[in-house]
């Protein structure tokens, strides 16, 4: 049979990172979503199948294939395309778990082709006489979590009437291509020039503490953990909030920014933010199903003297004025800023919508209800945080097990509630007096971590130990100040060049020199010069007078 073509038209910005990424990566399993829906009483399957259909029928975006060999990629509408359903009875099977798991990583495995193929598809799975269990899979460059709601909300309207054998009133939506006209419509150029003002001056790579063992391995290793504020911190975040002035969403970038901030040794931080892009001035958008998120760079400069406040309304001032040139595709806003592809680092989400029994309760004539939805998404980014306020404030850190550890992932969850119970309580607190460590964890950090003592080879010098390490693990690190590094290979270099200077201007054995410097690169570099020279050290607080310099050379010489 013929394929019969509705519409072809452009892609949104975000589509276009999924593509990309999917073409870069064909065996990826990125923006590969995978929904569980427990089911409790009786479904019928063909008019599920048929109501699925419907809902396919009503929203372009569904029926959709991607086609990029062109020079702009292009969405291609396939009139009749029908979602591909499968209904299993597993009642008499007593490994259910272990059919369901294989069934998943199976159904993983198959992954979509964007080209060709349905990029929808469902699973009924039957597990018991009132118990069944819906697997719908699709590919994000459908839709996002914003539409499952909407998506579900018709599913069960077209059922409850087809099941009575009424047809449905529901209003007809908006395509996905007004969106996309809006979209082309939208100043580029004016974005630009924002972003490039934004970004001007960022050059520092903002990150989180990596494992130093991570070798880039190519099979991300996805894991969880869940952060469950308690009723009082919420209620003390929100108090914070509505104080200020300022969405849950800015106190919670705030808290992070000042993290971060810690982490990189910096003043100015940059993460992404994944926005709903909902506010589009579009007719119908709050129905509409498609692919409307965006991510874009936030960018938080701090100042030790700053409130916690000023940092609140300062970031909620900048994402307001962000917001109207959130349109712009983030690779063209990379392109803008000196770190290019390696200005996010990490993205942060705060999921306005929820999918849950609320939006179901008032049904009576399903013949089932809905008990649960859980599910698995990966993006291409290793780490990201995804907020949500239902009841209790609740943070899911999603990363990447090959590149950040449990202690890692430990220790930020501890920081992000230490931080927040501090600023829930006193906003006021200038960002010098935020402690990003509890009591328990200082104790840890300066009794426990620092015990050290180990016996060591006494016929060797320091400087001797430190080249056979460089020799055995030249690429390792060996030193870490902010987001920078040095490996062993690159600190023995650039020492042996200090100790060649210091041996030219005759520093040897028996002198004494002096180091004047910060803690940096440099004062490391410059002590393991001066012991591979022959001589001994002396640090000098560099605010120390020359007079009480000369003296303490002299003394260190006696």
């Amino acid at each position: 049979m013929k394929t019969k073509v509705e519409k072809i038209y452009p892609l949104s910005n975000m589509q276009k990172g999924m593509l990309f990424h999917a073409m870069e990566d064909k065996a990826s399993s990125a923006y590969f979503e995978q929904l569980i829906i427990d089911l409790k009483g009786q479904v019928d399957e063909q008019i599920f199948e048929d109501s699925l259909n419907e809902v396919m029928k009503r929203h372009e975006i569904l029926r959709a294939s991607f086609t990029y060999k062109l020079e702009e990629p292009l969405h291609v509408i396939i009139k009749d395309r029908k979602i591909k359903f499968e209904y299993r009875d597993i009642r008499d099977q007593h490994n259910q778990d272990d059919v369901l798991r294989k069934f998943l990583q199976e159904d993983k495995q198959k992954g979509f082709d964007l080209a060709k193929e349905t990029l929808m598809r469902a699973c009924l799975i039957r597990r018991d006489e009132d118990s069944y269990q819906l697997i719908w899979t699709y590919h994000h460059i459908l839709l996002d979590g914003w539409c499952l709601g909407i998506i579900l909300d018709e599913l069960f309207t077209i059922y409850e009437k087809k099941r009575k054998g009424k047809r449905h009133q529901l209003e007809d939506p908006r395509p996905y291509s007004d969106y996309i006209k809006w979209l082309e419509s939208q100043d580029k150029e004016e974005a630009k020039e924002y972003w490039k003002q934004y970004l001007e001056g960022c050059d520092q790579k903002t990150m989180i503490p990596k494992l130093s063992t991570h070798s880039g391995a190519p099979q991300p290793k996805r894991k969880e953990k869940l952060i469950e504020c308690s009723e009082k911190l919420t209620n003390g975040l929100l108090k914070l909030a509505n104080r200020n002035r300022v969405t849950i969403n800015t106190v919670l970038q705030s808290i992070w920014g000042v993290i971060l901030a810690r982490y990189n040794n910096s003043e100015d931080v940059v993460f992404g933010t994944v926005v709903s892009g909902r506010d589009a001035e579009v007719e119908g958008i709050e129905k509409m199903v498609g692919v409307f998120i965006n991510t874009i760079p936030t960018r938080i400069r701090l100042e030790r003297d700053m409130s916690f406040k000023d940092v609140l309304r300062k970031t909620q001032s900048d994402a307001l004025e962000s917001n109207r040139y959130n349109y712009l595709n983030l690779a063209e806003v990379q392109s803008l800023s000196e770190l290019k592809h390696d200005l996010i680092d990490h993205v942060m989400v705060f999921e306005n919508y929820a999918v849950d029994q609320k939006a179901f309760e008032q049904r009576n004539d399903l013949g089932f209800e809905m008990e649960n939805v859980g599910g698995e998404e990966q993006t291409n980014y290793s780490f990201s945080i995804s907020a949500g306020l239902d009841g209790r404030l609740k943070l899911l850190l999603i990363y990447d097990e090959n590149v950040y550890g449990e202690e890692i992932i430990n220790n930020i969850e501890r920081h992000i509630i230490a931080v927040a119970e501090q600023v829930a309580e006193h906003d006021e607190k200038t960002l010098s007096e935020i402690e990003l460590v509890s009591e328990e964890e200082k104790h840890m950090l300066l009794y426990e971590f620092n015990d050290t003592k180990t016996d060591y080879p006494k016929d060797k010098t320091l400087h001797q130990l430190f080249e056979e390490q460089a020799e055995k693990n030249p690429d390792h690190r060996a030193a870490v100040f902010g987001s920078r590094s040095l490996t062993y290979k690159e600190l023995n270099e650039k020492a042996n060049q200090t100790a060649r200077l210091l041996r030219e201007k005759g520093v040897g054995a028996g002198s004494v020199a002096a180091i004047l410097a910060e803690r940096s690169f440099e004062m490391i570099i410059g002590i393991m010069g001066i012991l591979k020279a022959g001589a001994a050290y002396l640090p000098i607080d560099p605010e120390t007078p020359k007079d009480r310099i000369a003296y303490m050379l002299k003394d260190a010489k006696a």
